[in-house]
């Protein structure tokens, strides 16, 4: 058992399911959200959340704005940011954040790997090396 809590943010209800059902076997705990929204409120309702699993393009709460509010509220959680849609200025800002840009779609290994050697969000607000 890895005993890391991931919360994943997903606004696509198979990909959600899928994701959890992966982290969930390989002995992660694990919470779903279902926009940006949710998984900042299930974040500060829950006593643990190791890693943030979140698409970038989602309702209410974009992926990178869940970032921002992480990074203060959950000084040193670790992140993951997923998308479709890999173009410079998202990964830009997941670098701005130090974090990983998984693209989708992604296998089953290649998210086993990115929730595995996430690092810990950064505030982007704060400058600094990245």
């Amino acid at each position: 058992m890895r005993n890391l809590h991931v919360l994943v943010a997903e606004d696509d209800v198979a990909l959600l399911q899928l994701a959890a059902m992966i982290l969930e076997q390989d002995g992660y705990a694990v919470l779903k959200a279902s926009d940006g929204a949710q998984a900042l409120e299930t974040s500060r309702v829950a006593d643990r959340v190791d890693i943030v699993l979140t698409d970038v393009v989602m309702p209410n709460l974009d992926g990178f704005d869940l970032g921002r509010a992480l990074a203060v509220e959950r000084v040193g959680i670790r992140a993951v940011f997923t998308t479709a849609l890999m173009g410079e200025v998202a990964k830009a800002s997941a670098r701005e954040f130090g974090c990983e840009l998984l693209p989708k779609p992604y296998t089953p290994a290649e998210l086993r790997r990115a929730v595995a050697e996430a690092r810990p969000l950064q505030d982007p607000t704060e400058g600094g090396d990245r």
